[in-house]
């Protein structure tokens, strides 16, 4: 069984900017930046599994419209982490824009 990675831990409010280096912190805010995009696809095919399921059989339509459920539902949950991480980890990569 693989190891369990550090990253499983992590939660919303368990990322501290402080304990990153400059380096690391822009690194991991343009890492977060990058997901915005394949997240917003994800739940596009979940919408169009939406869409779809009327069009099966009652078990089939039951079990693709959970599906979808499932992965917007998780969708939600990482644009939720994302955004606050990516808000915590700004001001590494644009400094000066810190003035609000």
């Amino acid at each position: 069984m693989p190891a369990k990675s550090a990253a499983s831990n992590v939660t919303p409010r368990s990322v501290d900017p402080q304990a990153f280096d400059a380096k690391s912190a822009i690194e991991a805010f343009d890492a977060l930046s990058e997901m915005e995009n394949p997240l917003m696809t994800i739940f596009d095919l979940a919408n169009a599994l939406e869409i779809m399921a009327p069009e099966l059989g009652e078990d089939e339509s039951c079990s693709v419209y959970r599906i979808a459920s499932i992965i917007k539902s998780q969708c939600r949950e990482v644009k939720e982490f994302r955004g606050e991480a990516w808000h915590k980890l700004h001001k590494f990569k644009f400094p000066k824009a810190q003035s609000r």
